[in-house]
């Protein structure tokens, strides 16, 4: 066994059930921390962004250092392709870039400034946050609007229904799909390029693609936003980031809390949902806590 050195912040929780809950994934993002964060501490090992957001969050409240996440977006920031989009791990040997990845670690980025308030971070990595933000803003279409980006790309988002989009892996670039607008990637673009703007001190007018997103995602007769231009699916994950891009209002927020007749968002992402459920204070709490005992608690058992 070898552990990262870590001094741990203690916390004490009055529901037996949550301490479990805290100890256990204290104890389970620590077995993912050697060179770098690992997806997993057994089969994989792998570092990728957005995976290793949830730990870099945990960890932020779990240790007193902020070390460990610095390092590891700068070895991120080091896997920027010729294509100015990141690599799949850091490193790998096969590569099926991921776009919504690449948007992820703005975000990471942008949340290790404001939980940390080191800015020094951006003199190593803020050339590669300025060349994903430019290739993305260059793929903006005439209807204000990032279609799927073609093979070798991955336009994975999660994996549930619809959003794994596991098939493109086969594809190559002679291989011809069709057109296809993603909500969670135009809605991720939008969320981040406001952190964007903030850390690098630009002016990103995302409003012309808060009103595409409208335009081509949302049912009005359902109160929802649509998974792709190409389906009539809905799920928890894209209204989540729809809500972040500022796109939504608390019957959108109730719609994703009850969850009904959308996709189910998947584990890993439950951040997403929960961001936006705590744009309301506290009024979410209670139904957060509780959705924290059901997933976990079962878990344990």
């Amino acid at each position: 066994e070898v552990y990262y050195p870590i001094d741990e912040i203690r916390r004490k929780f009055a529901d037996p059930l949550l301490q479990k809950i805290y100890d256990v994934s204290v104890y389970t993002v620590r077995c993912c921390m050697h060179e770098h964060y690992e997806d997993c501490p057994w089969r994989e090992q792998a570092l990728y962004a957005m995976d290793s957001r949830n730990q870099m969050l945990c960890n932020y409240y779990t240790y007193k250092k902020t070390i460990y996440q610095r390092e590891n977006l700068v070895l991120m920031s080091k896997g920027l392709r010729e294509d100015g989009l990141l690599s799949l791990c850091f490193p790998a040997g096969v590569d099926y870039p991921i776009p919504f990845f690449s948007l992820a670690y703005i975000m990471q980025t942008y949340e290790y400034v404001k939980y940390t308030g080191d800015k020094t971070l951006l003199d190593e990595t803020g050339e590669t946050l300025d060349k994903i933000m430019s290739v993305f803003l260059s793929r903006i279409d005439d209807n204000r609007l990032i279609a799927q980006l073609p093979a070798p790309y991955w336009n994975f988002y999660e994996w549930a229904e619809d959003s794994a989009n596991d098939n493109q892996l086969s594809l190559t670039e002679e291989s011809h799909t069709p057109l296809s607008y993603d909500l969670n990637l135009n809605c991720m673009l939008v969320y981040v390029s406001t952190m964007y703007n903030e850390m690098r001190g630009k002016n990103i007018d995302v409003e012309p693609m808060k009103k595409a997103i409208k335009e081509v995602f949302y049912d009005e007769k359902r109160g929802v936003f649509k998974l792709t231009s190409l389906t009539e699916k809905t799920s928890v994950l894209g209204n989540s980031l729809a809500f972040l891009a500022g796109l939504g209002d608390e019957k959108l927020a109730e719609k994703i809390a009850s969850g009904e007749g959308m996709i189910p968002i998947t584990l890993s992402m439950n951040a997403f949902k929960y961001d936006a459920l705590m744009k309301f204070g506290d009024k979410y709490n209670g139904y957060i806590l509780d959705d924290i005992r059901k997933i976990y608690g079962k878990m344990l058992e």
